[in-house]
């Protein structure tokens, strides 16, 4: 298990592409490539050990990815 904060930055601009990495926002200027990111992204924060971090997101700023099918992935570090 490794212990990791992962930033987002700008790669996520809503918790739906957390669900939905291939849904793009008006600010992707290559919806592709960077559909490929996010993927590439929520895999790693599906990691044990990762949270992310990012801002765009105002409930709370730090979470983590759980796929385990019973809930939303993107849950408080409580959850």
């Amino acid at each position: 298990m490794k212990d990791a904060l992962l930033l987002r930055g700008d790669a996520v601009h809503s918790p739906i592409q957390i669900d939905h990495p291939d849904w793009s926002s008006a600010f992707d200027h290559d919806p592709a490539r960077t559909a490929d990111h996010r993927r590439r992204l929520v895999a790693e924060l599906a990691e044990p050990g990762t949270i992310g971090f990012g801002v765009h997101f105002a409930d709370v700023v730090f979470k983590h990815v759980q796929q385990d099918g019973d809930g939303p992935p993107w849950r408080p570090l409580d959850a």
